[in-house]
Parts: C-alpha cells; structure tokens; sequence
C-alpha cells in the first residue's frame, strides 16, 4: 500500500502530465491553423496577383514588418521553387522576420541569424521554429 504523500506526488504527476499534454495540443492546433490562414491567404493573394505589374504590387504582410510577404511569395510561385531558401540576418525575436511565413507554409528551410545572446530562449519561447 502507498504511503499519503507516494498517493499525493502520483495525483500531482498525473494533473501535471494532464495539462502538459493539453497545452501542447493545444499549442499545436494553434500553430496549424495559423499555418492553414497563411496559406489560404497566400492562394488568394496569388489569385488577385496575376494581373499586376510591379513587384511592389504584390506586397503585403502578415510576419514581415513591410510588404516582404507578399513579394517572397510571388516570387516564390513565380520562380516555381517548392522548396525555398534563405539567410536571414537581423532575425530578432523571430516574429517578423521576412522568410518566417514561406518557412512555416511552403516547406521552407533556412539560416537565422541575429547577434543578441538571448536569441535562442527567445525564439523557442515565442513559438518560433521547432
């Protein structure tokens, strides 16, 4: 027979364990649908983008601070690349960088830089690239 704190300390594991596996579900989902909108996004935007005739046109933005977004994905679709790539210097925190959506949404892969030393916490912290 357990002792009462053995019995406490099972029950805690178990909560814990519980709500660890709720929030990474969740987490997840989140993640998913975000990277669903974008590319719904991304397909309309293309749609529309077909009659344009500057590159500026084609901006707009949903991670990047400017119009980045929609410039990398027309040049993206334009230049048929299924599988972008990108340096990224100046990358901050992750949240707008220019490659972040072509790197969760177009099977992107790539090398961020930035020189602050607590960029790594930052970036896994914010939800950045896992």
């Amino acid at each position: 027979m357990k002792s009462p704190l053995s019995q406490l300390v099972s029950v805690i594991e178990a909560v814990v364990r519980s709500e660890l596996e709720d929030f990474y579900r969740s987490t997840i989902k989140d993640r998913d649908d975000t990277r669903r909108s974008f590319a719904q996004v991304q397909r309309q935007i293309a749609r529309l983008n077909s009659t344009k005739s500057h590159l500026g046109d084609h901006g707009w933005g949903v991670f990047s601070q400017g119009d980045e977004d929609g410039i990398l994905n027309f040049l993206t679709i334009a230049l048929n690349l299924s599988q972008p790539k990108c340096l990224e210097l100046g990358a901050g925190n992750f949240s707008e960088c220019n490659f972040r959506g072509l790197l969760e949404t177009a099977n992107g892969s790539g090398v961020f830089v930035d020189f602050r030393e607590d960029w790594t916490a930052t970036v896994f912290s914010d939800s950045g690239p896992s």
